[in-house]
């Protein structure tokens, strides 16, 4: 006990040994809130398209989330961060439908559905990018539809957050208790 009294009482000791337990302490915080780097993706098989393929999710829970998530970096390093940590990860999220249009890319005919987070939001936006094979369902829309969704991440800009190989589910929302809850409903 009196080498550690004797550590302890040395400037230089007492500050290595604080350091180092500040070190310890804010490792183990940064890793349960998944600020660490490696600790930010959550892989896990989806339940929007009952695929058994393991996907890497990203933390973020809205398009919202992510764009503030994205303005809390200096403006030259987000492009690094976008294309590092999000482009090609894949998100599960939730919201309303704001637009469902048609398009050709490449001769190609396309759907895009725009979802805004909540009804109160256009400035942040998830874009679906769907196949023609998706044309029965997707006929089905209708602006300020509730739905569940997942897509792997193509692009962020500006406030879009572009989807492609997407799949949905049409969803009720409930504002019961403390927040809003979503269940999926059968399309059979």
């Amino acid at each position: 006990m009196d080498i550690l009294k004797k550590i302890w009482d040395d400037p230089v000791w007492s500050k290595v040994i604080s350091a180092g337990i500040l070190l310890l302490f804010s490792t183990i915080w940064f890793y349960f809130k998944s600020w660490w780097p490696f600790g930010r993706d959550k892989t896990q098989t989806s339940s929007v398209s009952n695929s058994s393929v393991s996907k890497i999710f990203i933390r973020e829970n809205s398009a919202r989330e992510l764009q503030n998530h994205l303005h809390s970096y200096p403006p030259l390093q987000r492009e690094a961060i976008i294309i590092n940590s999000y482009i090609g990860r894949w998100v599960q999220w939730e919201g309303i439908v704001k637009n469902v249009s048609s398009f050709n890319v490449s001769g190609e005919k396309k759907f895009l559905v725009t979802v805004a987070d909540d009804e109160y939001t256009l400035s942040t936006c998830s874009q679906l990018s769907l196949s023609i094979d998706w044309r029965e369902k997707v006929e089905n829309l209708r602006v300020d539809d509730f739905i569940i969704f997942e897509g792997k991440i193509d692009t962020i800009l500006f406030g879009d957050v572009m989807l492609i190989d997407c799949n949905f589910e049409m969803g009720t929302q409930s504002n019961e208790g403390s927040g809003d809850q979503s269940e999926i409903e059968s399309l059979e």
